[in-house]
Parts: structure tokens; sequence; C-alpha cells
């Protein structure tokens, strides 16, 4: 049972919002600022001031990986482990850390409490930040990221995200690096893309110009002028 002294503390934190639900997540975070983690015992007496229920509480404690239960070390080391951090090869990065450390996906903190190993990916980066900071990202009208897939004929492949509004040019060439130099890197692409190709003219679905399922569409939706203008025999 937690002394005194930690509710004086969270009656502090709780006074600088609004006594309703929207105001859950940055008491959460303040606690977890001053303690290193998020008390159970303290999660419960918030719910109860605030007036949400515990299990509401609770379901969002859990759903954001960035709250812990667990008290967490003097220096919290966090390995990105999102989508684009993933394919990118994140993992041997984690898995080094865990071996140096003796730590592993069931265990996050040394013994000594002075390591803490943890993932994120956007979701908790956003509730760290805030917000403002995810509207930063992107356009004024789409904020934030979207995730695309390079391949083919570019010299740099595999999976990116990127801020919206970010331009194809700037997705295929600052990004992709363009078209290859190489010219195995060359051939190997052309050869891929010529197999596509051919398999793509084994298909019963055809190329939309060439489906008639397509012309139904245009014509309901757009009168055929989309058609024209979007298929219109570019090979």
């Amino acid at each position: 049972m937690l002394g005194e002294v930690y509710y004086r503390k969270t009656d502090e934190i709780i006074s600088r919002y609004v006594r309703e639900a929207r105001s859950l997540i940055p008491i959460m975070q303040d606690i977890q600022a001053e303690y290193r983690y998020l008390p159970a015992e303290l999660l419960s007496y918030v719910a109860k001031e605030i007036g949400v229920t515990e299990a509401h509480a609770y379901s969002v404690a859990t759903f954001y990986e960035n709250f812990s239960f667990e008290a967490k070390g003097k220096y919290v080391i966090k390995v990105c482990d999102g989508t684009a951090c993933h394919v990118c090869h994140s993992t041997p990065v984690l898995e080094a850390l865990w071996k140096e450390l003796g730590l592993s996906n069931k265990k996050h903190t040394t013994d000594d409490m002075l390591f803490t190993v943890e993932t994120y990916a956007n979701v908790p980066k956003i509730i760290l930040d805030g917000a403002d900071w995810f509207r930063s990202i992107g356009t004024p009208g789409s904020p934030g990221c979207k995730t695309f897939s390079l391949t083919g004929a570019i010299e740099n492949t595999g999976l990116i995200e990127v801020p919206m509004g970010s331009t194809l040019r700037q997705i295929i060439f600052d990004i992709g690096g363009g078209q290859p130099t190489d010219g195995t890197k060359v051939a190997r692409s052309a050869a891929r893309t010529k197999g596509l190709y051919a398999a793509d003219g084994d298909m019963a679905i055809k190329k939309s110009n060439e489906n008639p399922l397509m012309d139904v569409f245009y014509n309901g939706y757009f009168k055929g002028k989309a058609h024209e203008l979007l298929h219109n025999h570019h090979e």
C-alpha cells in the first residue's frame, strides 16, 4: 500500500486539470513522469476523483504501451518498433540490448533499477508529445504520416513512412534514390518488371481500360469522362 505522500502528490497533479474524463491521460502522464511508472493504486484513485470507472481508466492505461504499471529504471532506453523500423531491422538492436542487460520481452528493467528497455511506435509518441506535435507533421488539412512501399527500378527499396503532403519526387528521388546506376540492379529490376507484366497479361481481369466492369463503374459515376481521361490507352 502506498504512503500518504503519494496521494498528496496525486491530488496536486489532479488540481491542474478539470475533473473530467478528458483529463485522464494527462494526469496519468504526470503521475508516471513523477514516479517513472503508473502505480495501479493511484490509477484507481484518479478514476474515482475525476468521475470515470476503474474499468475505463485501466482500458486506457493498458491500451497505450507508454504507460507502465511496473517501476522503471533510472535510464529508459526506447527502441522504435514501428512498421518502418521493423523492416529496417530494429529487432536485432533490441535483442542485443536485451542480451547485454539480461532482459527479455517479459523482463524490461534490470535488477539494480538502473535500465529499462521499451519499444514504441507512433501512438506512444503522440501520447508523449501531444496532439499539437502530431498536427505539426504533414499538412494542416491532413496531419500525420503515410506508409509507402518502394520497389521496382529504384535504388533504395523498402517500406518507408513519410509526412502527409510529401511529393512523389521526394519519395522516389530524395528517399528512394531514383533509378539505380548499378547495371545488375537495373537488369534485375527490368526482369522482375517483365515477369510481372507477363503474369498480368495472363490474368482474367486485364488493365482497367480493357475491363468491361470498369466501364460500368465509370459510366455510372463519371459518365465515361473520367475513364477517357485516366485510361486513354497509356502503356
